[in-house]
């Protein structure tokens, strides 16, 4: 089933092809008419008649009779329509009534020349109706009564006044004057006609058809007095009848035009009528929406059941409006202002929003203007949202919380969809692969993992590991991560996607670096107390021998002791050796810290490295004996000139030496390993003592670290 309101174009379609049908019969009527009246007159001059000597006065007063229906006619559908058209088209009929009734007593074919006035009046009329599109002038509409009866003293007064001063003219007598001018006034009808045929397509009135037909009729009363004056051998007694005959078939067509557009509108309306309380129902009735209409001053004429039910506590009509309207009126809008909401109302025609009733709550609501006879009406339709709208606020706040967490966590978060492309990731993910939110959403999975088929896999599956540990790929680098990825499921528990919360070891491998520098700063700054603690001790036991060696001296220099040199020299090689002790231990702390910025600068020369080796070893190996430790010498070749700074080697070969000796057993052995190749020279020094830790072999050479002395 189609609704009629809804079926404009197919309606309008189909009345346009009953206008051009009934449009071309009437036009083919006249025209075959005319040919044929044409023919008769102009090639057999002859015109055969109905018989009958007189016009019948019931004829008469029955075209009388007709045009003032047709007349009154025109002027109801007008008024049901308020189209002007039908106004001036009613004019039309009144002056073809009082031709009429001027007419009665006379013959018609011979008053008709003196009225061609009448014909011209009634063509500016149907010219005016058919190019008329802005509506009549104010003028004629304000005063329709006094234009009615202007026209009706002009249908009267002129046929008269013509009468009287043509009847005895000249030109009266030139009938073919006359012919002539009838012939002018019969196109100008059809000229019109055509004119108001496109009207009636334009405007889609089947009723055009039946004045159009009607006003042909009349046009072709006009031939018949052409034939009356230009075949004067013929007995024109009866054309009075068919005169008659024709101006009664064209009163009739424009009443039967008037009652069939009557019938159909009145047909239509019912339907429309019956449509419409349909739409009342679904209006009146609407379980799901509140519907209001106001007017300009904000006035509530009209709610829906729902919004009295729902929000009234009165059971009279106008006072449920009157709370309706309380209601409405003082209600805040949401995310806009009344300000705009009128602003856009008045420019678009409509405002759509949210606003919070007098009751305190929620509804959305569209609000269209109408506009009726230049008023304005507003339709408003409500809907109660208020816990739909409590529950998204409390949504988009939950949205915001957990948004503020992820973008703040350091572990990775990405979510992608059941086809692996990403759908979310956090900031986290976007600071540590260097990409932005646009280039990595839509992205698939497998640009970030790589050639990772462990994890691939893992996400094609359901059963889910503890941890992956995997590579994501950045833009400009990549990091190592530990997922653990989860599957996400909808309502029905159906898998839409996987999160992946990863993990960056790269912050945890910081971590743990720091931790070990932190313990070895630790342990560095206890094995440096300890250095200073040793080299305090060291200092001081040279000094305090020195020191009471020097007390001893001046004690018995005091008492002028006789053998004063004697005991000097008994005391002056203790002396001495204490301050060569200290005095290389200073320098040892000075070269470590020369060595340490930079600064310490060998002195080259070009020496048998052999022969300093060898030399450095006899010079120790008295010292080893007081221990009985055996130290041996070997070198692979017997002489080899280097360029090198021979007292550092010496040096470091003695403190490599006494240290050996120093931590090795009695009975011990110590090997010193001279090797000579191409490019190299590799001095080896190795012992059998308590040996160094492998932890502390690694660090041993930095300043202040010292192995375990036991």
């Amino acid at each position: 089933m189609f609704f009629h309101i809804f079926n404009d174009d197919k309606n309008k379609l189909e009345t346009q092809r009953i206008i051009k049908l009934s449009i071309f019969i009437v036009f083919s009527i006249f025209f075959i008419l005319l040919i044929d009246l044409s023919y008769k007159v102009l090639i057999r001059k002859n015109i055969e008649f109905i018989p009958g000597n007189s016009m019948p006065s019931f004829s008469l007063s029955l075209s009388l009779i007709l045009g003032t229906m047709a007349y009154i006619s025109s002027l109801i559908y007008y008024s049901s329509t308020k189209k002007d058209d039908f106004f001036i088209i009613s004019l039309i009929y009144m002056n073809l009534s009082v031709e009429l009734l001027i007419t009665k007593g006379h013959n018609l074919i011979i008053f008709d020349k003196f009225i061609f006035i009448h014909a011209i009046f009634r063509i500016i009329l149907l010219f005016y109706v058919a190019f008329n599109k802005k509506g009549i002038s104010p003028l004629i509409t304000k005063h329709k009564i006094i234009t009615s009866i202007v026209v009706f003293l002009f249908s009267v007064i002129t046929p008269m006044i013509n009468y009287r001063i043509f009847s005895n003219n000249l030109f009266a007598k030139d009938i073919y004057f006359y012919a002539t001018l009838m012939t002018m006034i019969i196109i100008l009808y059809i000229i019109a006609c055509i004119f108001l045929s496109k009207k009636s397509l334009d405007d889609c009135e089947l009723i055009y058809s039946f004045i159009i037909a009607s006003i042909l009729l009349i046009a072709l009363r006009g031939l018949y007095w052409i034939c009356e004056v230009l075949l004067p051998n013929i007995t024109l007694l009866k054309t009075n009848n068919v005169v008659l005959l024709l101006t009664i078939l064209s009163f009739l067509l424009a009443i039967s035009g008037v009652f069939n557009e009557i019938t159909a509108k009145n047909k239509r309306s019912s339907l429309l009528q019956n449509e419409l309380q349909v739409f009342y129902h679904l209006v009146e009735f609407n379980t799901s929406s509140s519907i209001i209409l106001y007017d300009n001053k904000k006035k509530v004429i009209y709610t829906n059941k729902t919004i009295r039910e729902r929000y009234c506590k009165s059971t009279k009509l106008k006072d449920q409006l009157k709370e309706v309207e309380k209601l409405f009126v003082d209600s805040i809008f949401i995310d806009d202002s009344e300000k705009n909401a009128t602003k856009a109302l008045f420019n678009k025609g409509n405002w759509e929003g949210k606003l919070i009733l007098k009751n305190g709550k929620i509804v959305s609501a569209y609000i269209q203007i109408l506009n009726d006879e230049n008023k304005n009406y507003f339709a408003v339709n409500l809907k109660d949202i208020t816990e739909e709208y409590t529950l998204t606020k409390n949504i988009k706040r939950n949205e915001q919380l957990l948004s503020c967490i992820n973008n703040n966590v350091q572990d990775l978060i990405i979510s992608v969809d059941n086809n692996g492309l990403i759908t979310y990731v956090n900031d986290s993910v976007l600071k540590t692969l260097n990409y932005t939110y646009e280039e990595i959403i839509g992205m698939p999975i497998i640009n970030l993992l790589g050639k990772n088929d462990e994890i691939l896999n893992q996400l094609k599956l359901e059963d889910e590991e503890d941890s992956i540990k995997c590579k994501l790929v950045g833009k400009h680098s990549f990091v190592y991560v530990e997922s653990i990825i989860r599957t996400l499921n909808d309502n029905n528990e159906i898998p839409y996607g996987k999160v992946i919360v990863a993990k960056n070891l790269t912050s945890k491998k910081r971590l743990e670096n720091l931790a070990i520098k932190f313990k070895e700063a630790k342990a560095y700054e206890q094995v440096r107390n300890e250095f200073f603690a040793n080299i305090s001790h060291e200092l001081r036991t040279p000094l305090n021998i020195i020191y009471s060696t020097i007390q001893l001296l001046n004690s018995k220099h005091e008492t002028n002791y006789v053998n004063f040199n004697d005991f000097y020299g008994k005391y002056k090689q203790g002396l001495k050796i204490n301050c060569y002790r200290m005095l290389r231990l200073i320098n040892n702390l000075i070269d470590v810290s020369k060595i340490e910025v930079g600064f310490l600068k060998a002195d080259f020369t070009n020496r048998d490295i052999v022969f300093l080796v060898e030399n450095i070893v006899s010079l120790v190996i008295p010292h080893s004996e007081n221990k009985d430790i055996n130290i041996i010498f070997d070198t692979n070749v017997e002489e080899n000139i280097i360029k090198c700074d021979p007292v550092k080697i010496e040096r470091l070969i003695l403190n490599l030496l006494s240290n050996a000796i120093k931590f090795t057993q009695n009975h011990g052995e110590i090997f010193v390993d001279l090797n000579i190749s191409k490019d190299w020279v590799k001095i080896s020094i190795k012992d059998n003592g308590i040996g160094i830790p492998k932890e502390m072999q690694a660090s041993i050479f930095d300043r202040f670290v010292q192995a375990d002395k036991s």
